[in-house]
């Protein structure tokens, strides 16, 4: 394998979410150097902090299940669609060769499936 290799998208979102995280927790370190300057307890620095960690990771979850649901809603969607175009044949049909060649017949003998002699 050569050196440079060409990084595929799932690692770079990865190194972007990485460094953006870094960049909050560094925001965070900064937040709770300055909270202890003013006076406040270091106790009350670490809650904020972890309080800020809760926060941001429910809003995360809470992103996401919105997003699941809009993924579940389009699941749904799309199998309502597909089921509702007729491609459910009457379960007295069945392929076979028959006058206008092998297709899928009824049981009067009639082709079901489209055939146009022109094609062959």
């Amino acid at each position: 394998m050569t050196d440079r290799e060409k990084a595929s998208n799932a690692n770079r979102a990865g190194n972007w979410l990485g460094t953006l995280w870094k960049s909050y927790l560094r925001i965070e370190k900064n937040f709770s150097i300055w909270l202890c300057q003013i006076g406040a307890p270091p106790l009350l620095a670490r809650t904020l902090g972890w309080c800020t960690h809760a926060l941001v990771i429910g809003f995360l979850l809470f992103i996401m299940s919105w997003i699941a649901l809009l993924l579940v809603i389009v699941a749904i969607g799309s199998f309502g669609i597909y089921s509702s175009r007729g491609y459910n044949h009457s379960y007295d049909s069945e392929w076979r060769d028959g006058p206008l060649g092998f297709g899928l017949y009824d049981q009067n003998g009639a082709r079901l499936d489209p055939y146009d002699p022109d094609e062959m």
